[in-house]
């Protein structure tokens, strides 16, 4: 199976270190506060404006890829997925708004021994990537890219975080970890090798 993955919010614990300080700058600046939970764009949660929500990626970016940890489970389950044959494919919007995200980004997976068969990154809209790259599942975090690549047949896995917007389509499941990733795509493998029979 072609297996897509983030890496924000599902590979890197980053979407909470992002969160969080957005949050306390936020606070520190007088702000109001969280405007919309659901939501994941600072835009979004805090209603910053772009300039405030630019100044904010400037200062912080480099700090929160540099010291986000790898989720638990993460490395340990992409190695089974290896080994049991799927094509690993990372499509992540990294790279697109800042260039030292994409040598961070190279740096930090060396480090942490994390695989990738491809990386694409600058992918604002992962739908033509998925499709070009055959992908049959994707994990990823964010509910508009859920949302957009299940209307569009790709079975997705959504790693929601707490107080994120739930996707309700058939071709959705919900996980929590990386455990929960792993039990999914071996029942998504199973159907797929029945399919072929």
């Amino acid at each position: 199976m072609v297996v897509a993955i983030d890496l924000d919010g599902v590979i890197f614990d980053s979407e909470e270190y992002y969160r969080t300080y957005s949050h306390l700058v936020d606070l520190k600046n007088g702000g109001t506060g969280l405007k919309n939970r659901e939501e994941m764009s600072v835009f979004d949660r805090l209603g910053w404006s772009k300039e405030q929500a630019d100044d904010f990626f400037g200062k912080y970016t480099a700090e929160v890829l540099n010291s986000a940890p790898l989720l638990p489970g993460a490395k340990c389950v992409l190695d089974e997925l290896r080994k049991l044959g799927n094509k690993l494919v990372c499509v992540t919007l990294r790279g697109y708004y800042r260039d030292c995200e994409v040598e961070i980004t190279e740096r930090r997976l060396r480090e942490e021994g994390v695989v990738f068969d491809k990386i694409i990154y600058s992918q604002k809209n992962k739908l033509a990537a998925c499709k070009a790259e055959g992908v049959d599942v994707i994990v990823d975090d964010n509910p508009n890219t859920i949302e957009l690549l299940s209307e569009n047949g790709i079975k997705c896995l959504h790693f929601r975080g707490a107080g994120l917007k739930k996707v309700e389509n058939t071709n959705v499941v919900d996980v929590q970890n990386w455990a929960c990733i792993l039990e999914e795509i071996l029942k998504l493998s199973k159907e797929k090798r029945e399919n072929l029979k």
